[in-house]
């Protein structure tokens, strides 16, 4: 008799304070005529699963704009973890246990970051069903490094040498470009992680757990708005979105 696999409960928290440095109120600055945050609300409220979906913000214009764009607003998060050094993972431990004071528990927490502007429904479900099909304790998304490869990145000493910045495995091809194994970083479009990583998060490392998987994503899906050009290149794809179909 095949198993069945319980549907984990997932709450998807999207964060939005209302401070920025590199760009300035830059999750509701314009994007081709919308607010940031309004593309990563409609790839979430346009996913095949049926999702629990909450902007957690400390700002009452970002969280009258996600009302707007359909989505619950149920607290303005605190001072204290609305900083530009808060944390992901705290702003899901406070969402987490602000549901569960009211009684209303969730498996796990998908944090879904407004400054992807174009992150896909489709990514998100591949998210999703990997975390429930493979009962990872997370998924996180990530792109493969083009530019500043591990194995040509380079410290400077302090007297002005260059030497690896990491140790290159024997044997390792390093050049042309075209033959070096692959290397992925996390592009911070998607953090999924259980509620046991969250509920016992104490601060310090990613918090990913021993069984982490990973959603690829390309270059395009993975651009990341955190300084003025990156909006305005983000500007010049939508604009010429039929190059990258």
């Amino acid at each position: 008799m095949e198993k069945k696999i319980r549907t984990p409960k997932i709450l998807v928290v999207i964060p939005s304070r209302g401070g920025s440095k590199g760009v300035l109120r830059k999750n509701i600055r314009n994007l081709n005529g919308q607010p940031l945050i309004s593309y990563a609300i409609r790839a979430i409220l346009n996913s095949k699963n049926n999702l629990d979906v909450i902007v957690s913000t400390d700002d009452e214009e970002v969280a009258n704009i996600a009302v707007d764009f359909g989505v619950n607003v149920p607290f303005l998060r605190p001072k204290e973890i609305s900083g530009s050094n808060s944390t992901l993972i705290l702003v899901s431990k406070h969402a987490l246990e602000f549901f569960d004071d009211k009684g209303k528990h969730y498996d796990a927490i998908l944090s879904l970051q407004p400054t992807s502007p174009f992150i896909t429904s489709e990514t998100i479900d591949k998210a999703i069903q990997l975390f429930i099909e493979k009962s990872c304790t997370s998924v996180i998304t990530v792109s493969e490094i083009s530019d500043g490869h591990p194995y040509t990145a380079k410290k400077i000493t302090d007297e002005g040498g260059i030497v690896n910045f990491c140790d290159i495995p024997k044997g390792a091809i390093t050049f042309p470009r075209q033959l070096r194994e692959p290397a992925y970083s996390p592009n911070g479009a998607i953090y999924l992680r259980n509620r046991e990583l969250i509920s016992s998060y104490n601060g310090g490392g990613w918090q990913l757990g021993g069984s982490p998987k990973a959603i690829i994503m390309d270059k395009y899906e993975s651009t990341d708005i955190n300084t003025e050009f990156d909006l305005m290149y983000a500007e010049f794809l939508l604009k010429n979105a039929s190059m990258y179909a």
